[in-house]
């Protein structure tokens, strides 16, 4: 001790500021709080409580959320990919007549109406199919076919406005199905047409008539109207399929799955 000054037993030092950084985050420590390890480490223990208290609520909230609009966006994209046939557009109304084009009994109590594109092979092979049906239906079913030529395919246009060209003349379905019979041939070829002009003399066709057509209004007119029905209803792929105004589920287009969606249409009809 040095004599002539008095200490006093209670001294204050002031705690300078401290800053931590842990993990990218800093955070300041004010001068007075209680920096012991003890202490810091309790902290550090409730906020890990809290954390693991309330995480589990917060993920299952989000869980929730994420599954809700999905579903939700799901559901709406399916609705908009294949929409049933509204009364307005169903193929027995006036508008639907004028191009349609009916293999059966026009007066059946089902209808299946087939969007197809010629160049496409699935809907080659539903087309033989198709006469099975209507033969082992007899008289309660009638197939309506639509055109709808996919870009995708370069002659498929081409092809549709053949059929229309001889729909005409009143041999729509003969080329119908010589165009399917032959669909290997002519979409290999580099100049369709020809094949079509042909296709056209031996169904007995006016070839100079048939001709006019194809390049004519009317082909063009009834191809379009019948694309433009396929947009307005969904559809994407061919063939698609409509059995009474509802549409098959792709699962369904196979030979099994259609007798079952006709006999259900069938004895829904029966029950009415």
């Amino acid at each position: 001790m040095i004599r002539g000054q008095i200490f006093s037993p209670f001294v204050y030092i002031r705690p300078a500021r401290r800053s931590f950084a842990e993990g990218g985050c800093s955070f300041v420590v004010k001068p007075g709080a209680d920096l012991t390890i003890h202490s810091l480490r309790r902290s550090f223990s409730l906020l890990r409580q809290s954390m693991k208290r309330y995480l589990p609520f917060v993920l299952v909230a989000a869980v929730a959320l994420v599954t809700v609009g999905s579903g939700a966006m799901l559901y709406r994209t399916k609705r908009a990919q294949l929409l049933p046939v509204s009364e307005n557009r169903s193929p027995s109304g006036k508008n639907a007549t004028e191009s349609m084009h009916v293999r059966g009994n026009p007066d059946a109590v089902v209808t299946l109406e087939e969007f197809a594109d010629f160049q496409c092979p699935p809907c080659g092979t539903f087309a033989p199919f198709g006469e099975e049906l209507l033969k082992e239906y007899d008289s309660r079913l009638r197939i309506v076919f639509r055109n709808f030529p996919l870009s995708g395919h370069e002659h498929a246009r081409e092809a549709a406005l053949a059929a229309e060209a001889a729909g005409l003349q009143g041999r729509f379905w003969e080329m119908h199905d010589v165009l399917y019979r032959e669909q290997a041939v002519w979409s290999k070829a580099p100049n369709a047409r020809e094949l079509f002009e042909s296709y056209a003399g031996t169904i007995g066709l006016n070839l100079e008539q048939f001709k006019k057509d194809m390049g004519g209004e009317k082909a063009k007119e009834r191809v379009d109207s019948d694309h433009a029905r396929g947009e307005s209803l969904g559809v994407k792929v061919t063939p698609t399929l409509y059995i009474n105004g509802q549409p098959v589920d792709p699962k369904d287009k196979n030979p099994e799955g259609l007798r079952a969606a006709i006999n259900a249409a069938l004895a829904g009809k029966s029950q009415a």
